[in-house]
């Protein structure tokens, strides 16, 4: 009888597998083998396709006062410029410490931030933040 296993899916991980196939038994009914002797099992590696994925950072506004909010947002693509989906839930950590989740199978997440707001005018640093790390 023949045997078939699908390959796994193409997706954003690097999980490529190993596939082990053998014989632990041969029979005919009524019947007998003189000196049947079976071989080792056959071993097939199944090598993963690398998708690259793009993680971009953008904000809503480039100025804003006092006490106002941005809204970040981290969107996944693949070279092509296509969303990426079939992922588990991941966060994105930019430099100030806000994270940004993308939900499982999303395609993009947002975090909303406050600007400093003091009792002084004017002086207020800019606000500036790059992605630092990404979790699973």
């Amino acid at each position: 009888t023949p045997y078939e296993l699908k390959a796994q899916g193409d997706d954003v991980y690097k999980d490529g597998q190993i596939i082990e196939v053998g014989i632990d038994k041969a029979a005919v009914d009524g019947k007998s083998f003189e000196n049947l002797v079976l071989g080792d099992k056959a071993q097939v590696t199944i090598g993963d396709t690398l998708t690259e994925v793009k993680a971009t950072l953008t904000v809503d506004k480039t100025t804003v006062t006092e006490g106002g909010t941005v809204t970040y947002t981290v969107t996944l693509t693949n070279a092509a410029g296509m969303p990426m989906a079939s992922h588990g839930p991941l966060e994105f950590t930019l430099t100030d410490g806000t994270v940004v989740k993308i939900p499982a199978n999303g395609t993009s997440g947002t975090a909303e931030v406050t600007a400093k707001d003091d009792i002084f005018t004017g002086g207020q640093d800019a606000i500036v933040n790059k992605l630092e790390s990404v979790s699973a």
